[in-house]
């Protein structure tokens, strides 16, 4: 649990470096276009590297709140790590940054996939991995 004040946490964030925004967005202009649906239906969105989904009833507060969160986690680690060269130390970064702005993390293991053949495919391998992961909730 994080027993820090809040000035530490600014001081924290503002610490961060931040990895240079990707050139070819810099002439997208969402100027008045709001990309976050109505709180009652599910929504999901594909923020920088990260796949986000929203269940129906979750603000547009607090999407913007975690859709925020995560891009800023991901530009921290990008700044700092290699995401493709050194998953493992991005994650770690990653997942210390969210814990520094407000995030709760019970549980947030690294495990490298190992395919069972020679070749794979990426639609079964999603499935595996989804199955996996269902199957360790409680």
């Amino acid at each position: 649990m994080i027993t820090q004040d809040i000035s530490q946490l600014q001081a924290y964030v503002q610490s961060l470096e931040l990895a240079a925004p990707d050139a070819s967005l810099q002439d997208i202009h969402l100027s008045g276009f709001s990309l976050l649906q109505d709180k009652d239906k599910e929504t999901g969105y594909v923020n920088a590297g990260s796949l986000v989904s929203f269940v129906a009833g979750v603000s547009t507060e607090h999407q913007n709140d975690v859709l925020n969160s995560t891009l800023l986690a991901q530009l921290a680690a990008n700044k700092k790590f290699d995401r493709e060269k050194d998953t493992e130390q991005w994650y770690k970064f990653y997942r210390e940054v969210l814990e520094n702005v407000g995030w709760v993390i019970q549980e947030f293991d690294f495990q490298r996939y190992a395919p069972s053949g020679a070749t794979f495919e990426m639609n079964k391998v999603v499935l595996d991995i989804l199955a996996a992961i269902a199957t360790q909730i409680s």
